[in-house]
């Protein structure tokens, strides 16, 4: 007996069928990623926007953060005035000029009750090998230091190191004493604001006061009438040599004022720097004010 054999015949339509399913699927999966990454786009964006809208970025944040933490400090200094923490000192002490009036010397001038003074105080430094006192700026009490023809003005006190040692070319010092101020004090050194006063007749005078005062070879300058009326801001004049040949040196500041109806001659050296400063940063200072209101009487 014969075996019939049945042969199946794939008509072309058939053979296509899967690969249109398989381009159909892969359609479908780079949809979903389109989707994916337009999503995860999206919730950057919003998240990141404020960020980047906000001026600084990252350094507003930290400044924020760094205020919050300033201004929670403050509060706790409030609460707690006891608190042992370090505060900065003022930089600025509202401090009154003071006219001070002598009428025996014929004079008036306005001085600042305090001033910043460089040895004010004492500060302990730590070092890795050896610590030690190292002076520090405070505000003084500026007051007035009365001898027969003249006036100081000085600090009422400043502070001095004391207990000297040396290490390694370094001087370091174990205590830190105050020391009062007094006349004898100061006629010891040559001070500056002191005001020296003499009576004189007449030019020749002047000219005897100007070489006690500044050198025996200066001699008197230009006269130019000053803002107070009658007195006379006067010029010293020098001899033109080098500083180590001269004996009329002038390189500091001076003030020398004469009253010829008064018969008087006043004079005082700034120095060559200020000497009573206004702020703890020594960027403003009272010697000015204190010049310009110098008045005769």
């Amino acid at each position: 007996m014969e075996t019939l054999e049945t042969q199946e015949t794939v008509t072309p339509d058939q053979e296509q069928q899967p690969s249109k399913s398989k381009i159909k699927l892969l359609y479908i999966l780079i949809f979903l990623l389109i989707l994916i990454i337009g999503g995860l786009l999206t919730f950057i964006y919003f998240v990141f926007a404020p960020l980047r809208h906000n001026e600084g970025g990252a350094d507003a944040i930290e400044k924020y953060n760094n205020n919050a933490i300033v201004q929670e400090k403050e509060q706790e200094l409030l609460n707690d005035p006891d608190s042992t923490d370090e505060v900065e000192a003022p930089q600025e002490q509202n401090s009154e000029l003071k006219t001070y009036v002598n009428e025996k010397l014929g004079f008036s001038i306005d001085i600042p009750t305090t001033a910043v003074n460089p040895y004010g105080a004492c500060k302990w430094v730590e070092d890795e090998t050896k610590s030690s006192y190292r002076p520090k700026e405070a505000f003084t009490p500026v007051t007035t230091f009365e001898d027969n023809d003249s006036v100081y003005i000085a600090f009422e006190y400043s502070y001095e190191l004391a207990g000297r040692e040396e290490a390694d070319g370094y001087s370091y010092f174990s205590k830190c004493e105050k020391k009062d101020n007094s006349l004898a004090l100061l006629k010891s050194d040559n001070r500056t604001w002191h005001i020296v006063t003499q009576t004189v007749k007449n030019d020749a005078e002047l000219t005897t006061f100007i070489k006690e005062q500044f050198g025996s070879s200066c001699n008197l300058g230009e006269k130019k009438l000053s803002a107070q009326a009658g007195v006379f801001d006067v010029a010293v004049k020098g001899d033109g040599l080098d500083m180590e040949f001269s004996n009329c040196v002038l390189n500091y500041m001076f003030v020398l004022k004469y009253s010829p109806e008064k018969q008087k001659v006043y004079t005082f050296d700034r120095g060559q720097s200020t000497a009573f400063f206004q702020l703890l940063d020594f960027s403003k200072s009272y010697d000015d004010v204190m010049e310009e209101s110098f008045k005769i009487l």
